[in-house]
Parts: structure tokens; sequence; C-alpha cells
């Protein structure tokens, strides 16, 4: 949740609390963040994995944010999902922050041009995908996780998804809006107009995935998806005072 306003130069000497806290909130912008994780009633470990990490630069005394935001499922068909889906959420935190902070440091504007945030996240998410494997080559197992990944610089949220895990923005505009597509069969059968977006849920394929993290050659195939399909892993919004975004 977001909101940007110029405080201006008003008095805070005679305001009352719930002015007080309604100034406050003018003081830039303010990432407000909750999370969950439960394991389910199909199988015996809990397979996701949630990051989170946030940081407020001061300039002018006007707070100025940056959010990394992640959701990784493992793949309940191989053994190993809870491995895959922690490597890729540490591998692409890290990656982040590594990427982040060493081009910030005389750049104190929070300012890239987009491509560079385009450039943060797939590095980002190829290296995690690169660390699966060979995890999962190392023990001689299959093993692989999807992953949903939101960086909000500001009022602009840049995005990934692999596989099925999903991004959508809520406002009570226009409720409920679905940001990503799926890398997944039953999803290409939707695009193509073979399914309706209610039967996704109900059809016996819905958990075959196209992408997955683990895999060889994936930017190569997520690029191809891209071209040939008009299916797309990046994406980039704007948003306003009250926009959620749900990573799930």
């Amino acid at each position: 949740m977001l909101k940007a306003q110029d405080p201006g130069n008003r008095s805070t000497s005679r305001l009352s609390n719930t002015e007080f806290i309604k100034l406050m909130n003018q003081q830039g912008l303010r990432h407000l963040v909750g999370k969950v994780s439960n394991r389910g009633m199909q199988r015996p470990r809990n397979e996701d994995s949630v990051a989170v990490m946030e940081y407020t630069h001061i300039l002018r005394s006007v707070a100025q944010p940056i959010g990394f935001y992640l959701v990784a499922d493992g793949l309940g068909a191989y053994a190993g999902g809870e491995v895959a889906s922690q490597i890729t959420a540490q591998c692409i935190m890290r990656e982040l922050l590594l990427s982040f902070f060493g081009s910030q440091a005389d750049n104190t504007q929070l300012q890239f041009p987009q491509e560079s945030y385009r450039e943060m996240l797939e590095n980002a998410v190829f290296t995690a995908n690169d660390a699966v494997l060979q995890r999962a080559q190392a023990l001689k197992n299959e093993m692989g996780s999807t992953v949903s990944l939101a960086v909000v610089a500001g009022r602009t949220a840049y995005m990934c998804n692999v596989g099925d895990s999903r991004i959508y923005l809520y406002n009570e505009q226009q409720g409920l809006q679905l940001l990503t597509q799926d890398h997944s069969l039953v999803f290409r059968f939707y695009m193509m107009g073979d399914l309706t977006f209610e039967e996704i849920q109900r059809h016996p394929q819905r958990n075959h995935l196209l992408r997955s993290l683990g895999e060889a050659g994936l930017r190569e195939k997520l690029l191809e998806m891209q071209d040939k399909f008009n299916h797309p892993y990046i994406y980039q919004a704007t948003l306003e005072y009250g926009d959620r975004l749900l990573l799930c």
C-alpha cells in the first residue's frame, strides 16, 4: 500500500493524533507488508519460501522506499521441493542486493533506467535457476521451484514470474486483476481460447507446468515463449495510493 503527497510546510504543533499520523504518511511513500505461509492439506512438508527485504532512503526528509518481495513454491512432484524454493529465495535476494547496492553506491536518488531493473530481475532469476539445477545434479535428483518476484521502487513495480506463481493487483476501482501469466499447460489453453479462466482451476492437467526454475536452458525457453506466443515473464506497473500487490 503506497501513498505519496507533498507535505508542504505545515506546522505539526497543533495537530490532533489523527492529523499527525496523516501528515506523517505524507512524508513520502510507505510500503505496508503482510506475509503468511501454510503447509496445506496434501503434503507432509511446507515447500513454500517467502522473502521480504525493504530499504528506505530519506532524502530532504522525504522517504523513498524500495522493496524486494518474493514467493517461491517448490514442485511437489519432485523430491526436495522445499530445498529448491529455499535456494530460489536466498539466491534471488542475494543477487538483487548485490546488483542494487553495488550500483547504488554513488546514486542517492534511487533512480535506475527501466532496463536496469529488468536486467537485475533476469540476472537474479537465472542465477537462481542455475543454483537449483546444480544442486539437483549434485544430489542426482530432480528438483524445481516456481517464483513470483516484485521489486517496488517508489511507485513503480518491476515484476517477474516463472511457473504458476502469480502476482495480482487490487484496488477499489477495478478490483482484483491478474498481472502475470502462468507458464502452465492450462494457461496456454486459456490463451488459445480453449478454456475459460474459471476452467483452469478444475482442469485435470492444471498442475502441468511448462517452465520452472531448475531446468537447463530456462532463459532461452522463456524468451522463445515470449517471442513466439506473446507470453512474457517480465512486467511493470505504476502503483497508486491504496493499491495492493498480492504475490501467491
